[in-house]
C-alpha cells in the first residue's frame, strides 16, 4: 500500500474529519512556533592568546653612573575577543555582557554606543541598549601581567544568553551546500512519509474492528 492510496481510503473512511482537524491543527501549531518573532541571544569566545612582550627599562638621565644597555624585561600580555549575536527576529533590550574583573583595555567592534559598569561586586559589565536582529558585536579584551578575566554571562531583558561552541572551518563550495540541503530534505520527507503512512495504517485498522 502507497502513502498516496493510504491517504485516499482514510479521507473516503469515516475518520477523515478527525483526521483532517489533527493535521490542521499541528500544522498551525507547529507554523506558529517557529514563525513568531522572538529574541535568541548567542555569545562565544572566539579565541584567547598570551603574548610575551619583551621591553626595554628606560635610562635614567639624571644618574651619574655611565650609561649601561638597558635591562629587558618580558610582559605578559593577555588578549581575547568575543561575539555576542542576536539570531532572532525580534529585537533584544538591555543587553548585558559580564565580565568577572575588568581588564586592562576594551574595545567594541562595530562602533556603537555601550556603558561600561560596576555591580555591587566588583564585576564588569557592558551593557548596550539594544541588539537589532542578526546584529553582532565583538568585544575585545586585553590584560596586561594578569589573567584575562572570565566572561560570566550574557543576557537581556527577554531572554538569557547561550554560550556555543565554535571552531575553525572550511570554506565549502555552494554546490557542494546546496546538493547536501536536498538530500536533507529527501529525507526528512522520507521519514516524514513513512510516519505519515504508519499513522494511517494504524487509524485505518481502528476502523476496522
Amino acid at each position: 500500500m502507497t502513502f498516496f492510496s493510504a491517504l485516499e481510503k482514510l479521507l473516503a473512511g469515516p475518520f477523515a474529519g478527525q483526521f483532517l482537524a489533527f493535521i490542521l491543527t499541528t500544522a498551525g501549531s507547529i507554523a506558529v512556533y517557529f514563525l513568531r518573532a522572538r529574541v535568541q541571544i548567542v555569545w562565544t569566545r572566539t579565541n584567547q592568546f598570551a603574548h610575551r612582550v619583551k621591553q626595554r627599562a628606560a635610562n635614567n638621565a639624571a644618574s651619574p653612573e655611565p650609561a649601561t644597555q638597558p635591562a629587558i624585561t618580558e610582559v605578559l600580555v593577555h588578549t581575547a575577543s568575543f561575539i555576542v549575536q542576536n539570531k532572532g527576529r525580534a529585537i533584544a533590550n538591555d543587553v548585558e555582557f559580564v565580565l568577572n574583573y575588568n581588564p586592562d583595555e576594551l574595545s567594541v567592534w562595530s562602533q556603537r554606543q555601550y556603558i561600561v559598569e560596576q555591580n555591587p561586586e566588583g564585576r564588569q559589565i557592558v551593557r548596550f541598549e539594544t541588539l537589532a536582529p542578526k546584529e553582532v558585536v565583538t568585544i575585545n579584551v586585553i590584560t596586561v601581567g594578569r589573567e584575562m578575566p572570565a566572561a560570566l554571562t550574557v543576557r537581556c531583558k527577554e531572554a538569557i544568553g547561550k554560550f556555543i561552541e565554535v571552531y575553525p572551518q572550511q570554506q565549502m563550495p555552494r554546490a557542494l551546500i546546496f546538493v547536501a540541503r536536498i538530500v536533507f530534505l529527501l529525507g526528512v520527507y522520507f521519514i516524514l512519509e513513512r510516519l505519515t503512512a504508519l499513522i494511517l495504517f494504524a487509524l485505518m485498522l481502528g476502523g476496522f474492528r
